[in-house]
């Protein structure tokens, strides 16, 4: 394979922290679901409000012109090894090709990197300012995934029946105080 070391290790850590990330987010869901259930019933025995509403607030990427002729040099390579017309019915290739496309449209770098590493596509050689930017990523998703573990819901899926009797009592006195 003609991937740098370097480059491989942050793919090999971003393909971990993915996997990690959906496990997370599935815990995440499940735990919320219950969790709002039985905040529902605290609002009934206690006679109080706990849950509000949130604003989720989307944020839009910039790119530069260097990024974009990157990507679409990486997407054309791999449109070329992995589009369903040329694979044969291929359903691993087909899987990549898809990968690539929602990364090429989001502009996730990182993300079609790590397809032409599958590929063995050769990466070009990238200047340093990509490595920093690929670290950041990194970063970023494992910030992610510590923000998603340290969420009420998650802590409260993930204790004991005592640890889920804390945070209640926690949640009323909180509430409480900011009443």
């Amino acid at each position: 394979m003609s991937t740098p070391t370097k480059l491989q290790v942050l793919l090999s850590k971003n393909r971990y922290l993915t996997l990690e990330l959906q496990q997370v987010k599935a815990q995440h869901d499940e735990y919320l679901a219950e969790f709002i259930k039985h905040v529902k019933n605290m609002e009934q025995q206690h006679e109080m409000k706990f849950l509000k509403e949130t604003e989720k607030k989307v944020q839009k990427s910039s790119k530069d012109s260097q990024t974009d002729r990157i990507l679409k040099t990486l997407y054309h390579k791999i449109a070329v090894k992995a589009h369903p017309d040329k694979t044969n019915g291929d359903e691993d290739k087909t899987a990549l090709y898809r990968q690539a496309t929602r990364a090429h449209e989001r502009s996730q770098t990182l993300e079609l990197l790590d397809v032409c590493d599958q590929l063995d596509i050769t990466i070009p050689n990238l200047p340093a300012k990509y490595y920093t930017q690929i670290e950041k990523s990194l970063n970023q998703l494992e910030s992610e995934i510590q923000q998603l573990k340290r969420a009420d819901c998650y802590l409260w899926g993930m204790a004991d029946d005592q640890g889920k009797k804390k945070l209640e009592e926690h949640i009323v006195q909180a509430t409480k105080q900011n009443k």
